[in-house]
């Protein structure tokens, strides 16, 4: 009979970590899906679950590079400083480092989730300066326009957080840099597709009639599908090659910084 038990608890132990794993890999399958549509066509609870899952992967990065830094310190060192050399000071770390992750997990469960009542000790200000330090903003900001032209208004509490994170200097030079490089990008862009149409096609694999004018956004579109939102050196190469090193850099900061660009888009210059 003990034999008996002992096997039946192993088989439900077996069965638990099988539905666990399961469940694990439905949940990043669904965030895959998620990650390649709008933010405007999410509904509420697709987008808790994207920020969620977004804020894990930040989350998991971070321990990551964490666990680097440890090993990189604790090996040991070619040769011992002086008896006497003067320690540095401590490095500046930012907000989301300092605790270990993007702060609005840490404080709020399953984000986006906004403090509405005075029981919260995290102020707005701190969640708003979390989320653009987590590269969030974009998609929060996306989230709380649609929401606020579905529903006729936001709550309170959104509606401050919404204007902290507009009115915040690190986001407005962050919008600043991305329309300067949106423009240089389609300068770039558009001095090759009215010179080197071929090396476009051939080199960069974007398709389009050069009898039309050029359609900026669906290149970019085309490009962030074909090297995602981290560009491999040899791609970067081939992008200097055709564009231009000014070009290159360009397309390749709006690339990595691809949904704060798609955000702030109307906001930018309408050509080059």
């Amino acid at each position: 009979f003990k034999d008996y038990l002992k096997n039946r608890d192993r088989e439900r132990k077996k069965a638990l970590q099988s539905r666990q794993q399961q469940g694990e890999e439905d949940e990043l399958s669904q965030y895959e899906r998620l990650k390649k549509k709008p933010i405007a066509e999410m509904t509420e609870n697709e987008f808790k679950f994207y920020m969620m899952m977004k804020e894990r992967e930040l989350a998991q990065e971070q321990e990551k590079k964490r666990e680097e830094e440890a090993e990189k310190a604790a090996a040991p060192t070619e040769a011992a400083p002086p008896v006497r050399a003067r320690p540095r000071a401590p490095e500046p770390r930012s907000s989301g480092e300092a605790e270990g992750q993007s702060g609005i997990g840490l404080h709020m469960g399953l984000p986006p989730a906004v403090p509405t009542t005075p029981v919260s000790h995290l102020k707005l200000d701190d969640v708003a300066r979390s989320l653009i330090d987590a590269g969030l903003a974009p998609d929060y900001l996306s989230y709380l326009h649609h929401k606020g032209e579905r529903a006729g208004k936001l709550s309170a509490a959104e509606q401050e957080l919404l204007e902290l994170i507009e009115s915040d200097p690190k986001w407005k030079e962050t919008l600043d840099d991305l329309n300067y490089i949106d423009r240089v990008a389609r300068k770039a862009l558009s001095r090759a597709y009215l010179y080197n149409p071929e090396e476009l096609r051939t080199k960069l694999n974007l398709k389009f009639d050069p009898d039309l004018d050029m359609d900026y956004l669906d290149l970019m579109e085309q490009l962030h599908r074909s090297l995602g939102d981290k560009v491999k050196m040899n791609d970067f190469r081939t992008m200097v090659d055709v564009l231009g090193e000014g070009g290159a850099r360009a397309v390749k900061e709006i690339l990595e910084s691809y949904r704060a660009w798609k955000f702030n888009l109307p906001q930018s210059d309408a050509g080059p």
